[in-house]
This record gives C-alpha cells, structure tokens and sequence, in this order.
C-alpha cells in the first residue's frame, strides 16, 4: 500500500487517519469502521498488489541502465594497420540489443494498462532513453563502419590522401573528433551515460554526413579512373583503392592482375633507382601456363592507369 492507496482510502472513509503513526492501532480500525469498507479495501489491496509488479519491474529496469553490468558497451582496443596507432571501437551489441527488446515490451505493456497513469512519468522518460539508445547506437555504429572503411584508405595509403587532398583533411579533422569519442565511451563503458551524453547524437548526424560525402567523392574519383581505364571495372572498389594507393608498386596489383587481363596471372619486374628514389620496372608478361613473354620494360609510375595502358600494347 501506497500513499495514493491510503489517501483513496480516506475519501472512502471520510475520515482522516495516519496510518504510519502509532495511534493508528486496532482500536482506531474499529472506531474508523473500515469494516463496512472491506469491498473497497479489498479493491484498493488488489490494485497496489497489481502496481507493485509495475514499481517492481520499473526499479528493475532503472537498476540494469544505470548500475548493473548488463548494460556495459561490449567494447575492444584495436590498433591501425597503418601506423599501429590504438583505437577504441564497438565489438558487439548483442547484449544492448537484448535489453532493448525485453524492456521495450516490458514498457510497452506497462503502458497498456489501467495503472499507467500511476507510473506515466516513469514509463515515458525509460521510453524515451531507450529510444534515444536505440538511435544513438544505430547511428554510431554506420559512422564506425563508414570510419573503419576510410581509416584504412587515408591513413592506409598514402597516394589516395595526395590525390584526394580536400578529402583526406576532412576526414583528418572528422578522425581526431571520433577517436575522442570512441575514448570517452571507453571510459564510460556504461551504455546509457555514455549513449546520453551532451549534444553526442547531433554530432554523430554530423559526422555521418561528413563521412558520406568523402565516400561520395572517393566513389567519384573511382569512376573517373576507370573511365580512363575500363578494366578496372573488372576489380571491386576496394581491390582498385589498393592498386590506386599504391600505384608505385608492383606487388599489390600483381594479387589482382588475373582479374584485369586473363591472359597474365604474373608480371616479372625489376628494381631500379637508388635506395631513397627506389623505382620498378615491368620486364616480362607471365601466363597462367607460366609462358614468358618478354616485353620492352615500362615504367612503374605514379598513376596506375598510364603504365597499365603501356602494358596493354606491350601484350
């Protein structure tokens, strides 16, 4: 029995009474003659049985957000391939998904009954933080996939960042502000104060937006080298970034080089240049029979597509 219980209880009785004080004994039950009363006393302990599962399950609720384990961020440390500098990023969030799913049912319901309105503050303002959670994390999660992508492009290969140079100091000064974060949601750890957080969702959005539009101009400048070179159409946008980020080395074209031209699986080149102006040049086509060909040598340069052009007339 609740305070709201007993009030009810008093406006039945038409009498006032303190049921917490020590005079509020047998005798004063008898005097108040709570006896005639028993259908709506039986009433009023059926309905707070009823709510007390509603306080209950709230409490429950409040307890895993904002204290219990259960809601931790499943978060671990990586390092990046390119300089092995470490960062935070979100591993799972299967047991955040989880809660969201149980509570928001739990909510759901709660707010289908008769007694929500004895509780409408309560249901409403843990509606809308897991709302806000489920928001937030899904918007977290596109910008760390975004990021992850582009991370491995700028920071990865550095001919990219030269021929994107307005590209690459967006996502410089867009990479400083994720990783900040990242690191404050580490310390947190705990997914409601670390989700909840001052004006963190508006700079999610924005952080997206800005991660959209280098992926928009990336997938541009991808389509612009394959028009000056149609059988890059061949290789996805991740095996062409590769050639294209490395575009004064062999090696990582020579991985999809049988995807290009059918009839080469190998290129034979040689080293050329000292040791701080190191240069390779092409000197023999290789069969998937492992036929030679030898071929007057070309340049390894820095755009792919115009020693790959020389390659063509050569074979």
């Amino acid at each position: 029995m609740r305070e709201r219980h007993w009030k009810e209880l008093r406006f039945e009785v038409k009498d006032d009474f303190d049921e917490t004080s020590e005079e509020f004994t047998l005798e004063k039950v008898f005097s108040l003659n709570l006896l005639n009363h028993q259908e709506k006393i039986m009433e009023l302990a059926d309905n707070a049985r009823k709510q007390l599962k509603i306080e209950v399950a709230l409490k429950d609720i409040r307890y895993t957000w904002e204290e219990s384990p259960k809601s931790n961020l499943d978060i671990e440390k990586q390092k990046s391939k390119a300089d092995q500098e470490e960062f935070y990023c979100i591993r799972s969030t299967d047991n955040i998904m989880e809660l969201i799913e149980d509570h928001g049912g739990k909510l759901s319901t709660h707010k289908s009954s008769p007694y929500y309105k004895e509780f409408d503050t309560k249901i409403d303002l843990w509606e809308a933080n897991i709302a806000q959670i489920t928001e937030t994390l899904e918007v977290l999660l596109a910008v760390q996939g975004k990021w992850k992508y582009l991370e491995s492009i700028f920071r990865g290969q550095p001919d990219i960042s030269k021929q994107l140079p307005n590209e690459d100091s967006i996502f410089k000064r867009n990479n400083q502000i994720f990783k900040a974060e990242m690191e404050r949601i580490n310390k947190e750890w705990n997914c409601l104060r670390a989700l909840i957080y001052k004006n963190f969702l508006p700079l999610l959005f924005d952080l997206n937006r800005q991660f959209e539009i280098i992926q928009k101009n990336l997938n541009q400048f991808l389509e612009a080298k394959r028009g000056q070179f149609p059988r890059f159409y061949f290789l996805s946008n991740e095996d062409l970034l590769e050639i294209i980020g490395q575009s004064k080395d062999p090696k990582p074209i020579l991985q999809h080089i049988g995807k290009i031209f059918e009839g080469i699986d190998d290129l034979r080149y040689s080293e050329v240049g000292g040791r701080n102006a190191k240069n390779y040049k092409i000197e023999a086509l290789i069969s998937p029979e492992r036929e030679f060909v030898d071929i007057n040598p070309i340049l390894v340069e820095a755009k792919v597509e115009s020693w790959l052009k020389r390659l063509v007339n050569e074979m």
